[in-house]
């Protein structure tokens, strides 16, 4: 399980900075040259702040008065699964589901569904280009949906 997750999106009313720190197990279900899923699990600490929601104390998503928690560390559970697909030397798909319950209120919960498309410039090149989809959902921000569509231009290590 990665060991934290940062979001910012400036547009957002409460929550503008998210950060997710996170510990637990994890297990292969599948682990073959070209393709694996990985399923993991455990506990969480969710922090976020920022926004004109955290001052003003306006907002509420899904009965829950969110400036109360800007700023505090809140306990939560994550699940992640993952999988990775190299279709062939040069495109990779991947899809990588988040799956947040935080101890709020009873329970509130967030996913963060991301896919991807890698396409390496040739065979055996670190350097790639890559168009990212990601649908967020969560009941600590506003606003609560979050859809983002991002091209990037990277390498790997």
């Amino acid at each position: 399980m990665p060991p934290r997750i940062t979001l910012n999106n400036a547009l957002n009313d409460v929550g503008v900075n998210t950060n997710v720190f996170s510990v637990g197990v994890g297990y292969k279900v599948l682990d073959h040259k070209k393709l694996s899923l990985r399923v993991s699990l455990g506990p969480s600490l969710i922090w976020f702040d920022g926004g004109s929601g955290c001052s003003t104390g306006d907002y509420v998503s899904d009965g829950i008065a969110l400036e109360k928690y800007c700023g505090e560390i809140i306990p939560s559970g994550t699940i992640v699964a993952a999988i990775e697909w190299d279709v062939n030397e040069q495109f990779r798909l991947s899809i990588n589901d988040q799956l947040i319950g935080s101890f709020v209120n009873g329970m509130a919960v967030g996913n963060n569904l991301s896919g991807s498309r890698k396409f390496f410039t040739a065979k055996n090149s670190k350097f790639y280009m890559s168009l990212v989809a990601r649908l967020i959902y969560s009941a600590l921000h506003s606003p609560a949906i979050d859809n983002t569509f991002n091209f990037k231009l990277g390498t790997e290590f």
